[in-house]
Parts: structure tokens; C-alpha cells; sequence
């Protein structure tokens, strides 16, 4: 009795370990379980097994390297799912296709599942995309992706699943199963031969000295659209960097890049885009009359979209950028707020709606306000707060530094760990997953909400995020930084590099600011050889090169340098500090003055070297027409 009891309990356990699938919603485990009853035929029992909430469910597993173990235990291959939970296309696939219970039955029987979160693992998309959203590949329990030749050139490519009704996503799983069976060890192979050859192109090296910056300039002047505004046919969408390279350029006495901005936010804040109502902006325009609109609201492209009124209102004080920037802030502080400080992901698309829009495009009381993406990032939630910091003190509205404030102590307490990095997520459920665009993000912002305030942890902890990327990101003999530390055991294609563009030249754009203000020569030499490596190529990275333009132009030419002394707390020096974020000059850095420990705060002082001479005041207001006649005031002079 003994013996069939315990193999009962062995039952229980078994079935038990079936049902509990890593990261798969579904029924209750006790309304699927039961024991079994030795005294009826176990035949008879199990007539009807699985039953029907078993067999059409989703049953997603993790990206981890005990899931794909799971699928060369069982010799079959992987199902990959990439979503973002805000995106219009992939909610609409993940319940309308992938839901059916035909297809949840075909992938259960052919298939190990896997969800991946594109939100939470950049890695996965860099090397997985498929340019689209949501992403669903077909994978060898390597990892490595199935590779058919049956394409319009012949050549091998990564099979996946586009916009497709459900006859044809049942035929295509099936006959990935038949491919697979019949040909496992020679796709091996070959999954195997394809990821070792798909290393991307290494950008071309120059100098990067100021043709390196005249030639991205002539990709910008060359794709300016003359009629709609912004740069390009299609996409439009806010470009980073753009008001501060037009001013940089101006400040060196070329004020076309000016010229050719102008209408930019105009248009953008004249069209669908931008949401005059509610605030801020959309996520990007898909047709070049800036139509098209992609609905949902993120994070950090309303933040960038904040910066850039922000330094609109400084250069043309008017009450359109000055309304502007209230809505996005309001925008980010009332709609994206997480009441444990700092922001939430963003707003998703509406998804009741056909385009995503109804919300914004129907009258408000007939719409259901879209849902928002609880997910709390470190990355835009330090650039929110930068952005927050500045545009509270340009404006006069100091409820948005305060929510600053609020975002970037959230990025430090659960984020930052000195000598380690940031996380890149902090909640729902924190991970120690520490990604180049990370801690290149959080250490920029970090810097700029240091000048704006004087708050010296975010100085230390931007000096310490540098140094730990400068020490795990690379290895031996490389310049350039990869998108995450190199594993011990990687599955599938996180075995090949990725050194992404935008993060490496956000680090050498924060190593400059670094060098500058005081934390030695070696930041500016490493900054200066991680440019040298794209120099010669800005252009090939079309209107996203914009920011590396910049990022020359701040290495070659020599900062207005403001030094403030003084207790920060003080309201003096508070004045000193707001004097400076509201001068309109091109390139500009702010640092603290530090002092020694038991040591008292000395008097409020300023001093600026702006290439004149050093000046010193301990009169804000002087302080503010000093910086005034230093302003980039193009080919008139200053700088």
C-alpha cells in the first residue's frame, strides 16, 4: 500500500511538472490535476488526455539556455515570439493569431514556444529582427535560426512569419516541422555556417575631424524636404540631436544646418504627430506629409521631444514651443507617472480601434482611453529626468524638476549599483541584465542632469558607469563597445557582436562632457578614438548620423566651462545654475565646484572661461549677461 500510495504521489507530481511552464498564463493548476485511481483501467482514466485547456493554450517558455535544452531533449524546434506590449501589430498577432486555438495546438505539438519581451532583451531583437513587430522565427534547438534557400535570390535566409491569416500560419508550422524532421542534422550545420557569417559590417574609420562633419551635413542638406519639413520621405519622427548640431555649426560660423532645421518642429508640431490635446507626441509618422501616424506614446521619444522645445524656447522665446513642452511634460509626469517615482514605458496604441488611433481621432467620450505599459526601464527614465530637470528650470515650472529629480533617484536606488552598472529594468520584475544602450543613456543623462542641478551623486555615478563599460564592454585590442558583456555559454546568434552605433557614440559624447569637467585627459583620448572608428562613414547612417556629427563637433571645439562655487542648496547658487541651463549657448559645461571633507561651503562664486579670459561674479544676473554675449549668435560672433 505503501508503494501505490507513493506512486500515486508520483502521478501527482508528474502532471504537476507538465503544467507549470515557465511564463505561461492559463487555468489554475488544481483544475487540470488529478490523481490517479489505481482501481479503474489507467486507459479508461486517461480516454479523453490532455484535456482541452491543455491542449489549446500557449505554453511560452523563457530565452534561456535550459529552454533550449528542453528542445534537444525532445528534438524539436523553436518557436521565437518578440512583441512589445504597446505595439498595435503585435498585440493584434499575439491575440488574434497566435491565440487561435488551431494554431496553439499545432505549436504545442510541433514546437517549443518561446516569448521574448523586446523591451526587456535589446539583445535578442539586434540579433532576431526582422524589421517588423512583432517578430516570430523558426529556430534549431541551438538556437541558431532555420535557413531555407527558397528565396527570390537563391540566398540563405533565416525563415520567418510575416502578416499572415491563420490557414496560412497553420501551413507554414507545418511544413517547418516536416522541413526540420527531414533535414535536422544538415540544417544544424548550416544554422551553424549562417550565424558565423552574419557579423555586420564594420563602419569605415577616418579622422574625425570637421569634414568628417560637413559630409553628414551634406547627407542632411541633400535629403532636406523643402515641402513638408524634416529630413528624408519616410519615416519622420523626432531626431535627436538635431537642434544642437544646427547650433554647434552655427557657433563655427555656418548657419545653414539653421536654416535647414526651421521648419522642422513647426511642422512636426503642426501636424497629426503631435498630440495638441493630450501632450507630447506620437511615436513616429510612417508617410512623408507626416501621416501615417504610429499611435503609440513612448517614454523616451517624448522626452527627447521635451529637450528639443526646451532649446526651441531658449533660441525663440514663443508661446508654441513654450505650450508645447508643458503638454509633453505633463504629458510624461501625469499619464506615464509610476507612483513609486519615475515613468512607465509608454502609452500603447488604442487597440480597439483599426489604425490605433480612435482614441485621438474620435471624439473623447466615445473612446476608451488606452491602456499604459507598466514596464519601468533605467534608460528613459533617466532621460525623462534630464529632461524634466531642465525644461522645469527654462520654463519656470518647478513641479517638472521635481519630477526629475524624482525619476533619477528611482535610476540610483534600484538601478545603479557602483562598480556593476544600471539595470536595464527596474519593475515589474527587476533584472541584472546590463546593456550597453543602458549605461551609455543613463551615464549621458546622469551628466546633464548633474549641470543642471550641481547634484554631485549623478556626476560620481556617471564617472563610475563610464569606467565599468570601458572595463567589461570591450575586449582586448577593440575600441568600439559591444551591446552586452560576452557570456560564458551564449545561445544561438548572442554569440556574435553587435557594437551598436547610437550607444557607443552616446558614450564618447558623455566621455567628452567628462573630460571637460575635470575627470582627466584619458576620457577625451578614448572618446576621440571611438568617434575615429565611424568617422569616415557618418552618412551611411543616414538622419540617425546626426548625433555623431554632433558628437565631432563637441570634441573639436572648446566649451564655454562655468564653474559655480558654493553650497548648491543655497539659493544664490541656485540662481548661478539657472542663469546658466537658460543661456542659449551652443556647447556649454557646468561643473560643481567640490570641496574637502569637514571643509565649510566658500561664498557664492561663478567663474566662466569662455575663451575670453576667465570671468568671475558673484552676481547671478552678471553671471547671465556674461553668457549672453558669449552666445552662438552665429557669423554676428560669439560662439
Amino acid at each position: 500500500m505503501k508503494f501505490r500510495a507513493f506512486c500515486a504521489q508520483s502521478v501527482r507530481v508528474l502532471v504537476l511538472g507538465v503544467l507549470l511552464v515557465p511564463g505561461s498564463p492559463g487555468p489554475a493548476v488544481s483544475q487540470s490535476v488529478r490523481a490517479i485511481d489505481f482501481d479503474v483501467p489507467v486507459q479508461q482514466q486517461f480516454a479523453s488526455w490532455p484535456p482541452e485547456e491543455l491542449v489549446h493554450r500557449n505554453y511560452w517558455y523563457p530565452w534561456a539556455s535550459r529552454t533550449f535544452q528542453r528542445a534537444t531533449l525532445f528534438n524539436k524546434p523553436v518557436f521565437l515570439f518578440i512583441d512589445s506590449r504597446w505595439n498595435l501589430d503585435a498585440h493584434r498577432t499575439r491575440e488574434e493569431l497566435v491565440g487561435e486555438a488551431a494554431i496553439q495546438e499545432r505549436l504545442n505539438q510541433g514546437y517549443l514556444t518561446i516569448y521574448v519581451n523586446g523591451d526587456q532583451r535589446p539583445d535578442i531583437v539586434e540579433r532576431y529582427q526582422t524589421g517588423t513587430m512583432p517578430v516570430m522565427s523558426l529556430l534549431l534547438p541551438t538556437g541558431n535560426p532555420l535557413i531555407t534557400n527558397n528565396t527570390p535570390t537563391g540566398e540563405g535566409m533565416p525563415i520567418t512569419i510575416g502578416a499572415v491569416d491563420q490557414e496560412r500560419m497553420l501551413f507554414l508550422l507545418e511544413q517547418g516541422n516536416i522541413y526540420f524532421d527531414q533535414w535536422t542534422k544538415f540544417l544544424t550545420h548550416v544554422g551553424q555556417e549562417w550565424a558565423g557569417m552574419v557579423q555586420p559590417e564594420d563602419p569605415i574609420s577616418g579622422e574625425p575631424d570637421t569634414d568628417a562633419s560637413d559630409i553628414m551635413f551634406q547627407w542632411i542638406s541633400a535629403n532636406w524636404d523643402r515641402s513638408d519639413g524634416g529630413f528624408g520621405l519616410a519615416p519622420k519622427f523626432v531626431i535627436p540631436g538635431l537642434p544642437e548640431y544646427a547650433r554647434i555649426r552655427r557657433a563655427r560660423y555656418l548657419p545653414a544646418m539653421a536654416e535647414l532645421t526651421a521648419n522642422y518642429l513647426p511642422a512636426l508640431l503642426s501636424g497629426p504627430l503631435h498630440d495638441g490635446v493630450h501632450g507630447g507626441v506620437h511615436r513616429m509618422a510612417a508617410a512623408q506629409d507626416w501621416s501615417g501616424i504610429q499611435y503609440e506614446k513612448l517614454l523616451d521619444r517624448n522626452a527627447a521631444f521635451l529637450h528639443q522645445l526646451t532649446l526651441a524656447y531658449l533660441d525663440q522665446p514663443s508661446e508654441l514651443y513654450r505650450d508645447a513642452a508643458a503638454g509633453a511634460g505633463r504629458f510624461i509626469m501625469e499619464k506615464l507617472a509610476d507612483p513609486k517615482g519615475g515613468f512607465y514605458l509608454g502609452q500603447t496604441a488604442d487597440f480597439e480601434s483599426e489604425n490605433g488611433g480612435g482614441y485621438w481621432t474620435r471624439p473623447l467620450q466615445s473612446a476608451k482611453e488606452p491602456e499604459v505599459d507598466q514596464l519601468v526601464l533605467s534608460a528613459p527614465n533617466a532621460q525623462a529626468g534630464a529632461a524634466l530637470i531642465r525644461a522645469g528650470i527654462v520654463l519656470n515650472l518647478p513641479a517638472m524638476t521635481t519630477a526629475g529629480h524624482q525619476a533619477l533617484d528611482r535610476v540610483l536606488k534600484e538601478g545603479y549599483r557602483p562598480g556593476r552598472g544600471v539595470r536595464h529594468v527596474l519593475a515589474p520584475s527587476p533584472t541584472d541584465h546590463t546593456f550597453l544602450e543602458t549605461q551609455a543613456d543613463v551615464a549621458f543623462f546622469l551628466l546633464d542632469a548633474y549641470q543642471s542641478s550641481g547634484d554631485r551623486r549623478y556626476y560620481d555615478a556617471s564617472l563610475n558607469i563610464i569606467q565599468y563599460c570601458i572595463n567589461n564592454f570591450r575586449l582586448p585590442g577593440e575600441t568600439r563597445f559591444r551591446d552586452h558583456i560576452p557570456e560564458p555559454d551564449p545561445v544561438g546568434l548572442l554569440n556574435t557582436r553587435r557594437m551598436p552605433f547610437r550607444a557607443n557614440i552616446q558614450l564618447a559624447r558623455t566621455m567628452i562632457r567628462l573630460g571637460h569637467l575635470g575627470a582627466g585627459q584619458r576620457n577625451l583620448l578614448e572618446a576621440a578614438d571611438l568617434l575615429a572608428e565611424y568617422a569616415g562613414s557618418l552618412a551611411m547612417f543616414r538622419v540617425h548620423g546626426v548625433v555623431a556629427g554632433l558628437a565631432v563637433e563637441e570634441l573639436l571645439a572648446r566649451p564655454v566651462t562655468v564653474t559655480i562655487s558654493g553650497d548648491p542648496a543655497s539659493d544664490k547658487v541656485q540662481a548661478f545654475r539657472q542663469a546658466v541651463v537658460r543661456a542659449p549657448l551652443s556647447w556649454l559645461v557646468v561643473d560643481q565646484a567640490s570641496r574637502e571633507p569637514g571643509e565649510s561651503f566658500p561664498e557664492p562664486q561663478a567663474r566662466v572661461d569662455g575663451g575670453r579670459g576667465l570671468q568671475e561674479t558673484t552676481d547671478p544676473a552678471e553671471l547671465a549677461q556674461i553668457l549672453a554675449e558669449l552666445a552662438d549668435i552665429g557669423p554676428k560672433g560669439g560662439r
